[in-house]
Parts: C-alpha cells; sequence; structure tokens
C-alpha cells in the first residue's frame, strides 16, 4: 500500500470512529433526557394550597348532584346563584375571588345558595381535568375546598393530574374513590353536560343566574343579591 492510500485510510478509520463516538455520545444524552423526563413526570407535583381552604365551608350543607353540579348552601335557600364556569377562565377566576366570595357570607346565613357548573370545555389545557377533580371531591363533600384550589393554580402552577393528586392527599380525601370516579366515563360526561344547559343563556363563561335570571352583569351579583335581602324577597 502507497504513503498515500495508508493516509487515505487512516483517514477513513478516523472518521469512522469520530462518527461511532457521536452515535454512543448522543445514544447517552437522549437516555439522560429521557430519564429526567420521566422523573420530572412521575415526581410529585407541588400543589399549593389557599390560606385557610380546609375551614372555610366549615358547618355549610355541600353536596354534588347526579349532573355534576356542586351545591353549596341551606338546600331551601330563597335564592339561588347558578354559575357556569371554567377553572381555567381568567374572568371567572375573577369572579370568584372578587364577587362569589362575597355571597358565601350570605350563604352562611342561610339566604342564598349556590350552584356550580363545571364546564370543561373552555380555557384550554387542565378544564377538563379541573371539572372531573371537583365533581370527585364533591362525591366526599368536597367539591368547594377542590374548586377553591382549583381557582388558586391558576396563572400559578398547571392543573394535572399528578397535582391534584397531592390536593386529594391533603384534603383527606380517599385516593381510591377518588381515583375511580376520576377515570369514570360518567365523570366526564357529567363534566361536558353543562355547556349544553350554558348555551341556552351564553356562549362564554361565566354565565351566571339568579334566582332563573340571567345577569346581564355579574359583577354586580353582590349588590343584586343585597337589594333583594333588603326588601325581603
Amino acid at each position: 500500500m502507497s504513503g498515500r492510500s495508508k493516509r487515505q485510510a487512516t483517514a477513513l478509520r478516523k472518521k469512522q470512529q469520530q462518527r461511532q463516538m457521536m452515535i454512543v455520545g448522543g445514544s447517552i444524552i437522549g437516555a439522560i433526557i429521557l430519564a429526567a423526563a420521566v422523573i420530572y413526570l412521575v415526581r410529585p407535583k407541588d400543589a399549593p394550597m389557599p390560606d385557610g381552604v380546609k375551614d372555610k365551608y366549615a358547618g355549610i350543607p355541600q353536596s354534588v348532584d347526579g349532573d355534576g353540579v356542586g351545591h353549596l348552601g341551606n338546600p331551601d335557600a330563597p335564592n339561588v346563584v347558578r354559575e357556569f364556569s371554567s377553572f381555567m377562565c381568567p374572568h371567572c377566576k375573577d369572579l370568584h375571588e372578587n364577587v362569589i366570595d362575597g355571597v358565601v357570607d350570605m350563604v352562611k346565613a342561610g339566604d342564598v345558595r349556590i350552584e356550580f357548573v363545571p364546564i370543561s370545555q373552555i380555557g384550554g389545557p387542565g378544564s377538563e381535568e379541573g371539572a372531573k377533580a371537583a365533581i370527585c371531591a364533591g362525591k366526599q363533600n368536597k367539591f368547594w375546598e377542590m374548586h377553591d384550589i382549583l381557582f388558586y393554580w391558576q396563572g400559578r402552577v398547571s392543573t394535572t393530574k399528578s397535582r391534584i393528586d397531592t390536593a386529594v392527599k391533603e384534603l383527606g380525601l380517599d385516593k381510591g374513590k377518588f381515583n375511580d370516579c376520576y377515570n369514570d366515563g360518567d365523570t366526564r360526561r357529567q363534566a361536558e353536560r353543562g355547556y349544553s344547559e350554558m348555551s341556552q343563556y351564553s356562549d362564554g363563561t361565566p354565565t351566571v343566574l339568579l334566582n332563573n335570571e340571567l345577569q346581564q352583569n355579574p359583577y354586580n351579583l353582590v349588590a343584586t343579591l343585597n337589594q333583594l335581602l333588603s326588601t325581603g324577597q
């Protein structure tokens, strides 16, 4: 073999070795990335809790009906607020924080009952997960605690099943019963059912009815209720 041929053969072997090293190196990097992704996905998610959420609704009757609607307050209350909301809807969060929390005081007094209809088709990722989580927490009388947690997460952390699992533990729910409910097709249908009802009145969330009448400005709900209560209605 001539000197030139030897040099060409040596260069070819170096290229082949470099290619093999790149392949091996890429495989190692890929394996590291995959392992990190798996660890990230399965690790427990931090699930921040709003202050006082475990005690906020203590002593107030609450339930969830066969349509997945959360009820809060005296079943015989003279005034009924029916709210259609998505846990991923920013305006719904505003309503929750700035209006509905004020209505809860009237609920405690026995003058008002709130019915919350979860909407899973509005708000993007996390909407369905949130709706199902609230419904299933409601089966263990914690609809409203989960409701507050889900709104609290909006804009802070993503609503994922692993994070919901952490909330389930924090609220002291039976995880097996919760998961059976969460994975049940009936629960998903309940989470989707409210949209068609809401569509009779509006095409977006939040939509609020007071005594079956659509509220054109739900942010005036507290003032409207105060007026009703002042006239003895």
